[in-house]
């Protein structure tokens, strides 16, 4: 067989593949440039709508039974960087009679470093873990969502 022959239609599929790839959008029917469009539409929509729903959350603890301090873990507030605002802290939580096995930092959601994010790191630490929980919010945290 001609090789010309054996390569038509390796080029039609090539480019029809490359056609439908390049023209996938979220409808079939929208317009070039829609879907981005649309994606700022529902980033708006969606935060709002977030929003909405967290309107009455509030910071609790996952289990408000669970001590405040975890046996066997040693834990303390400490600056551990000094920047150019100042200071930079955090909660280093430590097994207490171990050498810690993996070293974890953790990075709190929205609310800051609260009482949540410290038992976290407490819970990790009992487990073996060297735990950092970051400060973003130098000290802050919030009490109510936005």
């Amino acid at each position: 067989m001609n090789r010309r022959v054996m390569m038509v239609p390796v080029i039609g599929f090539t480019l029809a593949s490359a056609w439908a790839c390049s023209s996938s959008s979220s409808s079939p029917d929208a317009p070039p440039g829609a879907s981005k469009v649309r994606q700022e539409s529902e980033t708006r929509t969606y935060s709002e709508a977030m929003a909405h729903e967290h309107h009455d959350d509030a910071p609790t603890l996952s289990d408000p039974g669970r001590p405040r301090h975890v046996e066997g873990v040693e834990a303390t507030e400490l600056a551990y960087h000094q920047g150019l605002h100042g200071a930079v802290e955090g909660y280093l939580a430590t097994p207490e009679n171990l050498e810690p096995i993996a070293g974890v930092v953790i990075v709190h959601e929205w609310w800051g470093l609260n009482d949540t994010i410290r038992a976290m790191a407490e819970q990790l630490a009992s487990e073996g873990y060297a735990v950092l929980a970051v400060d973003l919010y130098e000290g802050q945290t919030a009490q109510t969502p936005g």
